[in-house]
């Protein structure tokens, strides 16, 4: 295994087994799973706990690495290198785990204490534990995933009555191969009216479950339609043909809209609308959300 590290300002430091400069030691947690919290409730003469719910805290993620160098001063040069990728001052950056298979996942964290350097190590290599804290404590597939959605069959001659005006159907299946339901990120680019995005699955017991984003909006060509879902992150951005973002695009956001996720499993998302022009394009991003790997 190996681990990258991507700062805010997009440093790049490969953690692994093989490195002349930063050799990965040992992991020593962060990879398994994290913490949680149990919320409970007890009723007065009740034996034990009755359980509400139950929240992942913050995982924390601490590693050993050998920091190796030719001479003094480049190995004073490597620490400082390594300091200054985890400044945490930035914001979070991004730790990509890689299996010996080539399966890659990715955790956002930041650093969470100062590194600490013991006393093993000569002129010439230092060991040193690095401790980074991911406040989302979920671990993601990577890279990320993009599906596309194409506008539907135009209206072609000749025709038969009754005929409904051409709208645009694409549909695919995404899976999110992780244990919990995961965020998208929606993109739709180009004139359409009406656009309704659709997330429908089924449970264990075959009972099927349908959730819609539907918006009361026509768009030109050249405007951006940007969604994302998610525990406080439930956004929306349309950037018009003139340049300038819409000051309140939730206003074309239809009643009984939800920002769905992918839930554990298959996924099937629709792309609908009243009418669709041909090079509109619709674009899901995903990634699979695991409690640990």
């Amino acid at each position: 295994m190996s681990l990258t590290w991507v700062s805010p300002a997009g440093i790049i430091i490969e953690f692994s087994n093989t490195s002349d400069t930063y050799r990965l030691i040992s992991i020593n947690s962060g990879l398994p799973d994290a913490p949680v919290t149990h919320m409970t409730r007890q009723a007065p003469y009740q034996d034990g706990l009755s359980r509400i719910d139950t929240h992942f805290e913050p995982r924390i993620v601490n590693f050993d690495v050998m920091v190796m160098a030719p001479t003094f001063a480049d190995l004073e040069y490597a620490v400082k290198n390594l300091t200054l990728a985890l400044n945490p001052m930035p914001g979070p950056g991004y730790l990509i785990y890689t299996y010996d298979d080539g399966t890659e996942y990715i955790l956002y964290c930041i650093r969470n204490s100062p590194m600490q350097q013991s006393g093993v190590g000569n002129d010439r290599h230092r060991l040193v534990s690095i401790d980074l804290v991911a406040h989302d404590p979920f671990i993601y597939s990577y890279p990320s995933t993009i599906t596309y959605f194409f506008a539907g069959d135009p209206l072609v001659y000749p025709y038969e009555y009754p005929f409904t005006y051409p709208t645009g159907t694409a549909q695919q299946t995404v899976m999110n191969e992780g244990d919990i339901a995961s965020e998208v990120t929606i993109v739709l680019t180009g004139a359409v009216v009406n656009p309704v995005i659709t997330r429908t699955w089924a449970d264990q017991y075959g009972v099927i479950t349908t959730d819609s984003l539907s918006f009361t909006l026509t768009m030109t060509a050249g405007e951006v339609l940007t969604i994302t879902t998610g525990f406080g992150n439930n956004t929306i951005r349309l950037l018009h043909d003139t340049g300038l973002y819409d000051t309140n695009p939730f206003q074309y956001l239809n009643p009984g809209s939800t920002f769905w996720r992918l839930v554990t499993g298959i996924n099937t998302i629709a792309v609908t609308s009243t009418s669709i022009s041909a090079g509109t394009i619709t674009t899901v991003e995903t990634m699979s959300k695991f409690s640990g790997v």
